[in-house]
């Protein structure tokens, strides 16, 4: 009898708007969010700090290319960084800069290097970027996920929505809440996370206190981590239970980022889930029904299976080296073998990438070769033909830019209408290859703040450093003599705010040439001077926070800017109309 084996898991749960279907109390959700969140504290702590301090560096998603691009970013953002709060703020207020917020119904990006290449994603591209990067900078970053809402006043437990997620960064001995789309910056504050936060999802396992109300939890059913174990559980019973047979547990958030498991499952009467530890096949005896395989590779058969973390979720869009060799861990299948150098691959939505034109050999699922050593014939199937075709021997022959969805099967001949083993393969054909920009964009919403161009920022009259770094987290300020103001000092002309990573730009106040953040007189009698050649400041500063007329032939100062600086240091002008003339403000879409 040919035996057949899954190889793909087709469950998609969504981060997105669903609402809960249950009958339930209607009980605003602050009434179980004290005891949420300290289960998450515990949780964090117990996995993350103290048994798994591996996991929370764990590199989840991405090739061995991406990950040394990540690297590379890391390095740069944090190299001036003393603590792991310093790097946690920097990595955070680049990627509040520099990453355009697009919600899931757009054209967005969830892994890491498609956010970094894209400057494009949604809270959960964001949220799972600043944790990878944070990663790769030595400083332990959870992506969780679930509700962002007054707790108190307005969310209600009947009819709850998951649709967000934010990352907890764990320096000074604590987990830290940061979630830029809301502007929180750090914070382990127990109560105000339990007024604005539901937590449902922590890289695939949700909190778990005892008494709590499971249904309330990521719809009912999750993975659990109870007395040490992680466990599938449905509706407050071991989903075995629930459903009578095994279960498969897990999730992929949005559709895209994978959370899947491997769960025991023992009937009594000799049927089975059929995997086992490859390193101790021994371990599944201590196992427990609906008990996520974990740490480490497991067999299906006599086939490599998966590999399995720590906290029992399955590795995916990603790789991982098994006996010596690189292999592709895709989206909710077994691995496959990479054709060439794996380091060199990239990924894109989570599958290998190939350039448009150049030769595709498919990847290939390692059960392939001894299918081969069978006796049988390996066939191919373009899902997707109007983006690629595939040969008999699979070589693909992409035909535009898009993702290309390969089904190969196991047979006893090539017009066998039956097969052995069977499997998705899914790669992404791109019309280029990838140029990775390092550069800080410095995106600001703040109406105090606008981008000039790379080397200078505008900021209204009277903007205090304390509104500047605010808006610009992380940032260090001096002013036009390299002195370190106080908070409550107004920025003036020529004052350089420094950013994490390095990054320096320069402050320039339309009308303010003397660098008090104010417009005088003294300013107008400045401009004069200079537009006469009695007064020479060569800083590019100087000359465009006088430039008000704004004259054809570039930046200059002239007569006619000071007579405006003038009138506007009485009030015969609108100086607010100076600093909206410049340019337009980035909007992130925040």
């Amino acid at each position: 009898m040919k035996k057949a084996i899954s190889i793909f898991v087709s469950v998609v749960l969504f981060l997105t708007a669903f609402p809960f279907s249950v009958s339930a109390a209607d009980d605003m959700a602050i009434s179980i969010t004290p005891d949420i969140t300290d289960a998450v504290y515990s949780y964090l702590n117990e996995v993350y700090v103290e048994k798994y301090p591996a996991l929370a560096l764990d590199f989840s998603f991405g090739s061995c290319s991406d990950r040394r691009v990540l690297q590379k970013l890391a390095d740069m953002l944090t190299k001036d960084c003393k603590t792991d709060e310093e790097k946690a703020i920097a990595v955070v207020s680049w990627a509040d800069r520099n990453i355009n917020y697009k919600s899931y119904v757009d054209t967005t990006y969830y892994f890491p290097i498609d956010v970094f290449a894209h400057r494009t994603g949604n809270c959960l591209g964001l949220g799972l970027f600043i944790s990878q990067v944070l990663r790769l900078a030595g400083v332990p970053g959870v992506f969780c996920a679930g509700t962002r809402g007054d707790m108190k006043d307005h969310i209600r437990l009947s009819d709850r929505e998951i649709d967000h997620g934010w990352v907890m960064i764990y320096y000074n001995n604590t987990w830290n809440l940061f979630d830029p789309l809301f502007d929180v910056f750090g914070t382990d504050d127990r109560e105000f996370i339990s007024r604005w936060y539901f937590t449902d999802h922590i890289e695939g396992v949700s909190p778990h206190y005892e008494g709590m109300p499971y249904e309330y939890v990521f719809y009912g059913d999750c993975i659990f981590y109870i007395d040490g174990r992680f466990i599938h559980y449905k509706d407050g019973m071991p989903a075995s239970e629930y459903w009578g047979n095994a279960a498969e547990g897990g999730s992929a958030l949005n559709g895209s980022v994978p959370y899947f498991t491997k769960n025991r499952y023992d009937s009594g009467n000799g049927g089975g889930d059929g995997f086992y530890h490859i390193d101790d096949p021994d371990r599944k005896k201590s196992m427990i029904n609906d008990e996520c395989y974990s740490g480490g590779w497991i067999n299906y058969g006599d086939m490599v299976g998966y590999y399995t973390k720590e906290n029992g979720i399955i590795a995916g869009c990603t790789v991982k080296e098994y006996n010596g060799e690189k292999l592709f861990l895709p989206y909710g299948s077994t691995p496959l073998r990479l054709h060439g150098d794996a380091d060199e691959y990239t990924l894109t939505w989570g599958a290998p990438t190939f350039i448009l034109g150049e030769e595709i050999i498919a990847p290939e699922p390692l059960w392939v070769e001894s299918e081969i050593a069978n006796g049988r014939v390996i066939t191919y199937e373009s899902i997707t033909p109007e983006i690629a075709t595939v040969s008999e021997t699979g070589k693909i022959t992409a035909l535009q830019e898009g993702y290309v969805s390969v089904m190969v099967s196991s047979r006893d001949s090539y017009d066998d209408p039956g097969n052995y083993c069977g499997g998705f393969i899914e790669i992404y054909v791109a019309a280029e290859k990838r140029e990775y920009d390092y550069s800080d964009k410095l995106i600001v919403e703040a109406t105090e703040i606008k981008v000039m161009d790379d080397t200078n920022f505008a900021a209204r009259e009277n903007t205090t450093v304390e509104a500047v770094k605010n808006s610009l987290l992380g940032a260090v300020i001096t002013d036009e003599k390299g002195n370190v103001p106080e908070e409550d000092a107004v920025i003036g002309s020529g004052w350089t705010v420094t950013l994490p990573g390095g990054m320096s730009v320069v402050a320039v106040i339309p009308g303010d040439l003397d660098s008090d953040g104010g417009v005088s007189s003294a300013d107008a009698r400045l401009t004069l001077r200079a537009s006469v050649g009695l007064e020479n400041n060569p800083n590019e500063w100087f000359t465009k926070a006088g430039d008000i007329e704004k004259d054809e032939g570039g930046a200059k100062l002239s007569a006619a800017d000071a007579r405006t600086i003038l009138r506007g240091s009485v009030g015969l002008e609108n100086r607010n109309l100076w600093y909206d003339a410049i340019g337009q403000t980035v909007n992130t879409g925040h």
